[in-house]
Parts: structure tokens; sequence; C-alpha cells
């Protein structure tokens, strides 16, 4: 068996202590190479990253999360936008719960066996996976309410809205079914490995020998296609759409639109790009592509020119490991932004938290301040008004292209 990293996710520490034998040769390791101030970078960004984007990503998402559930259902039923965003909040509530697991398999020993090692990996998968799906998902519902604003209108209606939104439950089920089939590797492959030097046990992926560098690029290459290119297109080509048909109004709230559209294409890029750009490098550089992989790196009594070879072999090691555990991070921050981007810049949401607020408050005066104990926030829900079926539905149909409308989800 070979061990590698976590793939495609996350960047595995273990192969940073120099591991050296047949089995491994085409592992991102080198007994030639120092790299021991690498792992020490590694070790110490990953930890900070991981830690502060599983903080601000806990409370960003649950909050969004909250206010989504705590609407009352006898004034109206969520919207499809509505349940996209629960969901995407739910996702990213799990990722992030996964990221300290992570974190810990990445400074000490893996000490959960093999089951929770496999259900950290999956879990893990699953959601950023799901999570970034679902963003596709939104955008697809976007285009589809200002594009298509004729079609957009028939949902205004009560029972078109309630078609809309079974529509928006069934995507979002296939979503997380599709996801979860992606973590078929994590449950194969995932395993507790023993470094021979340290003796420190990792949790990480463990291919077929021989198999390593096939299993490692095409895992790589699923997760590029199915977690990057593809949804990054349907956004792509769904935003642009929406901007096309906005920019040609000269209302402010619409110009408005325009901007939070262009934001919230250029955050998923500007995030995304780099880790899946330095994960393609990786790859080829792991294969040989362009240049000598770690399998055809010189051994000992090789004359100076290959000796040099294996010093820019070691530097371009070096400067991809560090490379991945920045991007990485970088990605993984993205879902902190995803509750300011398609909750908190919207009015709808906005004013929903007021609401909310505002009647929770009510309700603690009201009962000489009980609070939740005292039943204060179960009478606040109550009389806490809907979003407003027909308001909201009305707003739907007059003004489908509104700021309001479109930023709030």
């Amino acid at each position: 068996m070979e061990s590698d990293d976590l793939e495609p996710f996350n960047v595995n520490l273990s192969w940073l202590a120099g591991l050296d034998d047949e089995e491994n040769a085409t592992a991102p390791h080198d007994a030639g190479c120092d790299l021991s101030a690498t792992w020490l970078f590694q070790r110490n960004f990953l930890v900070a990253a991981y830690s502060a984007v599983c903080l601000l990503g806990l409370a960003g998402n649950a909050l969004v999360a909250v206010v989504l559930t705590l609407q009352p259902r006898s004034r109206g039923q969520p919207t499809a936008a509505d349940r996209f965003l629960l969901n995407l909040a739910a996702a990213d509530l799990l990722f992030v719960a996964t990221l300290p697991f992570v974190a810990a398999n990445a400074t000490a020993r893996w000490r959960l066996g093999t089951a929770l090692c496999r259900a950290v990996h999956a879990v893990h998968t699953l959601n950023l996976s799901c999570s970034i799906l679902l963003l596709a998902c939104i955008g697809v519902d976007r285009y589809r309410a200002i594009v298509h604003a004729t079609t957009a209108r028939r949902d205004g209606n009560r029972a078109g809205a309630a078609a809309a939104a079974a529509r928006g439950s069934r995507a979002c089920a296939l979503v997380w079914l599709f996801s979860l089939a992606l973590t078929a590797p994590d449950f194969a492959f995932g395993a507790v490995t023993t470094d021979p030097l340290s003796g420190a046990s990792r949790c990480e992926h463990a291919y077929p020998e021989g198999q390593a560098a096939a299993w490692r690029a095409a895992l790589r290459a699923k997760h590029l296609l199915l977690a990057f290119v593809a949804p990054g297109a349907v956004m792509l080509f769904c935003y642009c759409s929406i901007i096309r048909r906005l920019s040609r109004s000269q209302v402010h709230e619409r110009r408005k639109a325009v901007r939070v559209t262009v934001a919230i294409v250029a955050v998923f890029f500007a995030f995304w790009l780099p880790y899946n750009a330095v994960v393609v490098a990786d790859t080829l550089a792991r294969l040989g592509v362009g240049g000598p992989g770690a399998e055809q790196r010189p051994q000992d009594g090789a004359d100076a020119g290959s000796e040099a070879a294996a010093a820019r072999s070691c530097a371009l090691e070096e400067t991809l490991a560090r490379a991945l555990a920045v991007t990485e991070g970088l990605g993984f921050a993205h879902c902190c932004l995803i509750p300011v981007l398609y909750a908190f810049i919207g009015e709808k949401f906005k004013r929903r938290l007021g609401r909310l607020l505002k009647h929770l408050r009510s309700s603690r005066k009201a009962s000489g301040g009980g609070g939740v104990g005292g039943g204060g926030a179960v009478h606040a829900i109550a009389r806490y008004p809907a979003s407003g079926s027909a308001h909201y539905q009305r707003g739907r149909v007059t003004s489908v292209t509104s700021e309001s409308e479109f930023s709030s989800c």
C-alpha cells in the first residue's frame, strides 16, 4: 500500500518526514530533499487557517441557518432560493466541523481509528463538494428569475411558488446524493498508516501498490472537473447573463445588483482558482511533465548536472508544498464569505434578521425578561411576521430584477 496526502482537499504532512522506499517513489517526498522548514510552515499555517475558518464559518453560517429555519410557515413557505441557502449553510457548518480533525491529523498522531478516519474524509469531501455545487444551483435559480422573468412571474402565485420550492428541494436532494457518491474513494482508500521513521500514525489515503500516481491523478482530475470547472462554468454563464440583462437598466437598485453579481463571481474564482491551479501544477510535476518527476530524481553518485536538476526538483517540491497549504486555506475561507455574499448584503435577509431580533426583544420584555427559558422566544417566533407570502410573491412578480430580491436569496 502507498500512503498519500488527504486527496483532494487537504495537505497531509506525513510525507515531509522523508520516507524513502521503492513503494513511495512517486509520492511528493524524497530523502535527498530537506523539507523540514516547509513542514513547520505548513503545520503552523494550516492550524491557524483552519482555526479562523472554523470559528468564522460556524458563526456566520449558524446565523444564516437560524434566521431561515425560524421563519414561520403559517403565512408563507420558503422559496427555492431559501432552500438552497439553508442547505448551503448546513453543508458549510458540517464542513467546518471537520476542520479540527484535519488540523489534528496534520500536527499530531491520529488516535481515532480507521472508521472515524474514513468518516472524516467522507464528510469533508461530501460537504465541500455539496457547498460548491449549491453555489451553482443558486446561480441557476437567479438566472431563471432574472433572465427568464416570464417563468419567474408564473412562480409568483401561490401554486407556482410551491412548485418552485419543490423543485428547489429536489435539486438539493440530488446535490447531496451526487456529493455522497463522490465520497466513494474516501471509504475505499481511507486508512490509518504509520510513519516508519517517526512512528506517528496518520489518517490518509492508501492506494494499491504501484497505482498511487494513477489514482492520485484521477482523483485530482475528478475534483477539478466536478468541484470547480463544471460549477464554475455554470456560475459564469448564469451570472454573465444576469449582468447583461441588468446592465441595460439605469435603475440604481438594478445597477447595485450588477455589482453584487460581479462580487459573487469574482470571490468564487479568486478563492478557488489559485488552489486548483496549484493542484494542476503539482500533479504535472509528480508525473514528470515539463521536467523530472519525483520518480525520476537522480540518485546518489550522479554527475554535477544531475545534482543541479535534483536541487531544482527539491526547490519545486518545497514551493508547491507551501503553495498548496496557502491556497487551500484561501479556498476554505470561501465558506466564511458565503453568508456575507448570499445573505447579509441582501435587503430581504437583513429585514428578516431585524424583525426576528425585534420580536425576540419585545417578547423578552413582555415576559419580564424570561428569555428562551421562559418561553419568550417561542412567543416571539409565533408572532414573528413571515416574509409575507402575498407581499413577497408580489415582489417577485412586479420587481423580479430588484436588488433586494436578487441579492437576498
